[in-house]
């Protein structure tokens, strides 16, 4: 295409196409997956998972937190939840705690945040809020329901929380593979 404008829109538009694809094809491929259980070292995990995001994630805690879970299931979720994190909120900080014996990746973002009325939407396939449904925003709504939809299937659980001063919080209850 010769006109500048027009091969603009076009390759937008197949980044877009390319970028939805990528994104239904995650979202399918986590209702299906299979996962072995096996002991994971939780901080190397992020820390190896994350990369990606580079000086946009910081983490803290976990320094002795091993859990014998679903390595693959959880890095698909954990990556879901911190690009949503990074996206909206710029930076994403990720904390590694303990509660009842059990292990809580803790995902913190400064972004614009989510109504706690809107929770039960955003598990929801294609779902995005008002704000966040403009053509320059990217993202599919498919993010948050496949790493709900994983923590679902695998035993393990996921809770938002609207903090005070803004932004939005993940808790992933790690999944605990049942070892007998």
């Amino acid at each position: 295409v010769e006109d500048a404008e027009i091969a603009g829109i076009i390759t937008g538009s197949a980044t877009e196409m390319d970028d939805l694809l990528t994104s239904l094809q995650t979202y399918l491929r986590a209702q299906h997956l299979d996962a072995a259980a096996e002991r994971v070292d939780l901080r190397a995990f992020l820390a190896d998972q994350l990369q990606v995001f580079g000086d946009a994630v910081t983490i803290t805690g976990g320094d002795d937190a091993e859990a014998v879970t679903y390595r693959e299931p959880l890095g698909l979720a954990v990556h879901a939840l911190v690009e949503n994190a990074v996206r909206h909120g710029g930076a994403a900080q990720i904390a590694i705690e303990q509660v009842a014996g059990a292990w809580i990746i803790v995902i913190a973002d400064l972004g614009p945040g989510i109504p706690q009325s809107q929770f039960e939407a955003i598990l929801q396939p294609f779902f995005r809020l008002d704000a966040a449904r403009q053509r320059n925003t990217k993202g599919f709504g498919l993010g948050i329901p496949t790493a709900h939809h994983l923590m679902m299937r695998f035993n393990g659980a996921l809770v938002f929380e609207s903090p005070p001063g803004g932004g939005l919080v993940a808790r992933l209850h790690v999944p605990v593979a049942d070892q007998g």
